[in-house]
């Protein structure tokens, strides 16, 4: 997936970032919010083309689908990602996360008081 970015090169040069990593956690209500990763995603900038490509990768056999879907963009300090994702074989959990681009995590709770949890790293 890549997605277009006219921010991003004045950003990740200003920061000397070079990826982000987003991590994919599921909590769920009945399992006693046991935290399972299920899945993890390489946001990298490219000079040449100034472009954000993502990489995915899944962990669990479940995952969370859909990811190659989402739009990921890059605003003042903030992470967008929007979009739909299709988690646990068939629960649809609808995206609008606006977050600052340092570490950190936001949290959507989906079905019975369930957690998806997206954790972003900085990495060197």
């Amino acid at each position: 997936m890549v997605n277009q970015n006219a921010e991003l090169k004045s950003y990740f040069y200003d920061k000397k970032l070079d990826k982000l990593k987003i991590s994919w956690t599921i909590e769920l209500k009945d399992d006693g919010y046991r935290s399972t990763q299920e899945a993890e995603d390489i946001l990298t900038f490219s000079d040449a083309s100034s472009e954000l490509k993502v990489q995915h990768k899944d962990i669990s056999q479940e995952g969370v689908k859909g990811r190659d879907y989402l739009t990921y963009k890059i605003s003042n300090e903030t992470i967008k990602i929007y979009g739909d994702v299709d988690v646990l074989d068939g629960e649809i959990v609808r995206l609008d996360i606006h977050a600052p681009l340092i570490n950190g995590m936001a949290t959507t709770v989906f079905g019975a008081d369930d957690k998806l949890i997206l954790r972003r790293h900085v990495l060197p």
